[in-house]
């Protein structure tokens, strides 16, 4: 359990106390019991609900950015706290006084937990889309992405400095090239990461004039990338 859920459910358990010491100890009357009980045990449905949100955002949640997702979440089941515990302490009050039938606490009890359910499921749902969108481009910005940081080692590893100056061109041309891959994209990329492993056991074992036709040839490989995608887009 991470130590920001811990301190989650620790709140909700100091709510649920002290809503529960304040709610028997105080000496209202109770004209009717069970319009008390419902209204009591509102706030404690209330309170598990933030507990079940609370694993959503944050036990559910992988990395920094999803919990941040996971505010409109909270804030919903929040929303539903405040005017749960409002309403069953306005009930409570009324009901030393009046007769509140049961079945008044009861219906509210129903319609705040329903609203509250159906905007937890869609926010909860639209958390989801988004990182399911986050997740499929991050998957396709994955081959350059690691390619940029690959070619990037390739930079004053010879002995001619032209060779080097022609080399940072190119990571330079890698560094600014779309990012964004696609299934059409999948032959040229395969081809480039071959013509790149080569380069690099050329540079690496100073054959410097095949490196030097393996750098033209990626070059102009990267540079049927970067049409191919535009004409993706």
């Amino acid at each position: 359990m991470s130590k920001g859920l811990k301190i989650y459910f620790a709140i909700m358990a100091i709510i649920a106390i002290m809503f529960t010491v304040l709610a028997f100890v105080i000496p209202f009357e109770k004209k009717s019991y069970a319009t008390f009980i419902v209204s009591y045990v509102g706030v404690l449905v209330a309170l598990a609900v933030q507990c079940y949100v609370g694993v959503l955002v944050f036990k559910k949640s992988t990395s920094l950015r999803s919990k941040v997702y996971g505010i409109p979440v909270i804030r919903v089941s929040i929303i539903y706290l405040i005017l749960q515990m409002i309403t069953s302490v306005v009930l409570m009050i009324t009901n030393a006084f009046v007769l509140v039938p049961v079945f008044i606490p009861a219906i509210i009890l129903v319609l705040l937990t329903g609203f509250a359910a159906i905007g937890v499921l869609i926010t909860v749902g639209a958390k989801s889309i988004i990182e399911s969108i986050e997740k499929e481009e991050k998957q396709k910005t994955a081959f350059m992405n690691n390619f940029k940081i690959e070619v990037e080692s390739l930079e004053n590893k010879t002995s001619d400095s032209d060779f080097n100056k022609d080399i940072h061109k190119f990571v330079e041309k890698v560094k600014y090239s779309d990012p964004m891959s696609a299934n059409e994209l999948v032959d040229i990329e395969n081809e480039i990461s071959i013509k790149y492993d080569t380069l690099k056991d050329n540079i690496l074992n100073e054959k410097l004039d095949d490196a030097k036709k393996d750098l033209a040839e990626i070059n102009d490989l990267v540079d049927k990338r970067n049409r191919m995608c535009k004409l993706n887009k």
